[in-house]
């Protein structure tokens, strides 16, 4: 006789199948990692200095995180930005439909319970 066991929530993204790194320069701009609380696989974006002091400009973009090995679309759990950068998330390659209203500071990281595995563009300003 076979009896159903009950469902338990899993904190680890399907998605994301190793770290990732993008951009040119030594600057860390931005990770993402690929679980709610920080941990496991991470998408870290590099670039030349550090992000302007204004979000007039965009220093740094992402157009399709799935156009990246590492299994990445719709994998963003947790993010923190870095070197005066704040970040701007999108649910669809192009930066279609932003996922959050205007330019977020992610500080010392934050998880993107709300939000989770839905990114798939993204600019850093």
């Amino acid at each position: 006789m076979l009896l159903a066991s009950p469902a338990m929530a899993v904190s680890v993204s399907p998605y994301a199948t190793g770290n990732v790194s993008v951009g040119s320069g030594t600057t860390l701009r931005n990770e993402f990692r690929q679980n709610v609380d920080g941990s496991g696989y991470y998408w870290k974006t590099f670039g030349s200095a550090d992000c302007t002091t204004t979000t007039s400009d965009v220093d740094d973009s992402w157009a399709d995180t799935s156009s990246h090995s590492g299994g990445w679309d719709n994998s963003a759990s947790w993010a923190v930005d870095y070197n005066q950068c704040d970040t701007r998330l999108s649910r669809y390659a192009n930066f279609s439909t932003e996922l959050t209203s205007g330019w977020t500071n992610y500080g010392s990281g934050a998880s993107l319970a709300a939000i989770n595995d839905l990114t798939s563009s993204y600019k850093l300003s």
